[in-house]
């Protein structure tokens, strides 16, 4: 494919559907103090039909938020060779942003869609594009924290229910959602007050009477939660997890193991007390990810790249990596590990998500 000259095929479908309530794009982890123009009342999406093939269908935001009613398709089978500047080939670990539902605000609601969500080959294979949510809420890019929320009654074909990464999480429903697992897409329900660098708390935020194909995973190791409940949910053989600190009761749920509460406790006592890498250089990409990661050190000396699962167990461990590792997923099951790298006796951990 000849690129030269600066120009690309404009594609009609490379752009959000519906957007509303444009603020801060700057301002992360957002509250109506410390982002107002991200927190305007009386925002509403209803009763649209949409088909979209690229970015996100809907993306709202607001205090009050209303998401209701709506229909989102998506194409099957789509491959894609042009970087998002338009200029260069993509690389594996590009996002396209392929979402169904992007929102942030307090007192949101988000009822009764019907959505469909698919991810694009990158090139020839064998590598998706990194995205692929049914409706998240992130930290970054006019992410808000979360007081007050129902996500409930929505259907998804392929895309997951994702607080993914951000901060306090207050108050919130998730409930009465039929996710539908589709090829080389999750059908999860991930609550994470986790910002890789810094926990958070979870309370009065409950999980229940969801029906799921894949798994439904519960963090927030910050404080000592209060009311939080993943209760008669039914799946097809996932999992479970769940952090301690978050004092979650998990009961009546079928189709769905359950593993002891986890997450960070085996990994702060075996490896944090070294020290901290928290602000250097090192990344570790795409994420979440299908496959395979990237980690880029600035110096290999005395380094190390281990990865755990939500145990705590050991499950993969590199004693002499490159400057950029490549670390093949294919054997890991769907699901939330923690990347450890230690250089000269300093270590940085990340989430990673796997599906």
């Amino acid at each position: 494919m000849d690129l030269t000259g600066g120009k690309a095929k404009f594609n009609y479908t490379d752009h959000y559907v519906i957007e509303i309530g444009q603020g801060d794009g700057t301002c992360w982890g957002g509250t109506p103090t410390t982002c107002p123009t991200n927190f305007r009342q009386g925002n509403a999406i209803r009763d649209n039909w949409m088909f979209h093939t690229m970015r996100t269908a809907i993306y709202g935001r607001g205090m009050g938020l209303e998401i209701r009613d709506n229909v989102v398709r998506d194409q099957e089978s789509k491959a894609h060779w042009v970087h998002p500047a338009g200029v260069r080939i993509v690389s594996n670990g590009n996002t396209l942003e392929n979402r169904a539902i992007d929102w942030s605000g307090w007192n949101v609601v988000v009822d009764g869609n019907d959505y469909m969500v698919r991810r694009h080959l990158m090139k020839d294979g064998p590598y998706y594009s990194i995205d692929g949510e049914g409706i998240l809420l992130q930290e970054c890019c006019g992410g808000s924290t979360v007081n007050g929320l129902e996500i409930t009654n929505n259907v998804g074909d392929g895309g997951y229910i994702g607080l993914y990464k951000v901060r306090d999480i207050n108050n919130a429903l998730i409930e009465g959602n039929n996710l539908n697992l589709a090829p080389q897409m999750n059908a999860s329900i991930w609550v994470l007050a986790n910002t890789n660098s810094t926990d958070f708390e979870i309370n009065n935020t409950r999980v229940i009477n969801n029906t799921i194909e894949e798994s439904i995973s519960y963090r927030g190791d910050a404080g000592s939660g209060v009311g939080n409940e993943i209760k008669n949910n039914s799946g097809t053989g996932g999992t479970i997890t769940h952090s301690c600190a978050a004092n979650v009761v998990v009961s009546g749920n079928s189709g769905l193991s359950v593993s002891a509460c986890g997450y960070l406790t085996y990994i702060k006592g075996a490896i944090i007390a070294q020290g901290d890498l928290q602000q250097q250089p090192v990344m570790v990409y795409p994420n979440p990810t299908y496959g395979h990661v990237y980690v880029r050190f600035t110096d290999t000396e005395n380094a190390s790249v281990a990865i755990y699962n939500a145990q705590g167990k050991e499950v993969y461990l590199n004693t002499s990596p490159e400057m950029v590792t490549e670390i093949d997923l294919n054997n890991f099951a769907n699901g939330l590990y923690h990347v450890a790298i230690n250089s000269n006796g300093n270590v940085k951990t990340e989430s990673l998500v796997v599906y």
